[in-house]
């Protein structure tokens, strides 16, 4: 008797392949989807969080500076010479206060056309006071530009010629005089500088005699470069930038830009909303995204002219890069999972599927 030649086939179980997908890759992709999120989250709010305290130091530090120059400038109120031409200039007043002031008018009518070798201009730039701000400008490169005013803001003394003899009805020459006479500290905004071709800021002290009365003004005008430098070298990670901005948006330094540039500032609707919440950094909601760190501080608390607002920013691509990275290497990982249970089904459907008994030549013989 022959036994019946047993054959058989091949049968692809496509349920338990499902059965193992679904057990596999639902928990997967639903625990991806909530890492890579959480992570994203993280990441942005810490990246925030670092450009916000760099903007802080950047902050103090350039605080730092101004208040540093407003000292340095301080310590020449108190030179010799310089209060010595302040004070021979104030004697007017006491001899004659109504012909001090016909003078004042007939030179300031010419000052315009007055050349270096006119007399009125040579005893203002050829006296030892002036020798000296001349000289302490060439060892101190950052100031541009020192004059010195008397009680009435007659020119005494100056580095060069200045655009005006008296500057006794400028906001700035007020604002440090003050009503009181008591005095005060005066740094004004960045500004472009006609005679010396240069952007300047100004900083304005008081000599103030033995009452503690004000008897003169010093004004300063500051190379501006040294702001753009400190500023310029602030980098932070992530490609991070700094930004010297005024509240209304117009730049002060930032890549990109120039004092020129009439272009205001991206974004600034986020930055003022975040500044008045309270928050030290904000996602820009208009494409491609950024992160702003922003300094909580304000310089106005210190300085009533100066609007600044410093501002770190980052692109948010290049803060989720990594992330976005680990996405699609999963997504691969995913697919090879896949791939692998397919094969698996695939090799337990081959093995079920398999006779019991494999067919041997000699059952012919029996």
């Amino acid at each position: 008797m022959r036994p019946a030649k047993t054959e058989w086939k091949l049968v692809f179980d496509f349920r338990m392949l499902s059965i193992l997908l679904l057990i596999g890759m639902v928990p997967f992709l639903v625990g991806t989807w909530w890492l890579v999120s959480s992570y994203r989250e993280f990441s942005l709010e810490a990246q925030g969080n670092t450009l916000a305290e760099v903007a802080e130091m950047a902050f103090n530090s350039l605080n730092s500076f101004l208040e540093n120059h407003v000292i340095k400038i301080a310590g020449l109120t108190e030179v010799p010479t310089l209060r010595e031409a302040i004070e021979k200039s104030n004697l007017d007043l006491k001899s004659n206060a109504n012909e001090a002031q016909k003078k004042i008018e007939a030179i300031e009518a010419r000052w315009r056309n007055l050349n270096y070798r006119s007399a009125e201009l040579q005893a203002i730039l050829g006296n030892p006071a002036s020798d000296f701000l001349r000289r302490y400008t060439k060892v101190n490169t950052i100031y541009r530009e020192i004059y010195l005013t008397d009680m009435l803001g007659r020119t005494v003394a100056a580095t060069g010629k200045t655009s005006e003899f008296q500057h006794l009805k400028h906001s700035w020459w007020k604002e440090v005089y003050t009503e009181n006479q008591q005095g005060a500290v005066y740094i004004g905004d960045i500004h472009y500088h006609e005679d010396t071709k240069t952007y300047l800021f100004d900083i304005g002290l008081p000599f103030l005699d033995s009452q503690g009365g004000v008897m003169g003004i010093i004004m300063v005008g500051l190379d501006a470069r040294e702001i753009h430098t400190m500023i310029g070298s602030l980098r932070v990670g992530f490609e991070g930038k700094a930004a010297l901005i005024r509240s209304d948006g117009s730049v002060i330094f930032a890549p990109g830009y120039s004092f020129l540039s009439k272009q205001p500032f991206p974004d600034m609707q986020d930055i003022l909303k975040a500044r008045e919440k309270g928050k030290r950094f904000v996602i820009t909601q208009t494409k491609p995204a950024t992160i702003l760190g922003l300094n909580s501080q304000s310089f106005m608390e210190t300085y009533p002219h100066l609007n600044w607002m410093l501002v770190l920013s980052s692109p948010a691509a290049k803060v989720t890069e990594s992330l976005t990275n680990l996405l699609r290497n999963l997504v691969l990982l995913m697919l090879a999972v896949v791939l692998m249970t397919f094969l698996i089904a695939l090799w337990l459907s081959h093995t079920e599927s398999r006779p019991i008994l494999e067919e041997d030549g000699h059952f012919e013989k029996l």
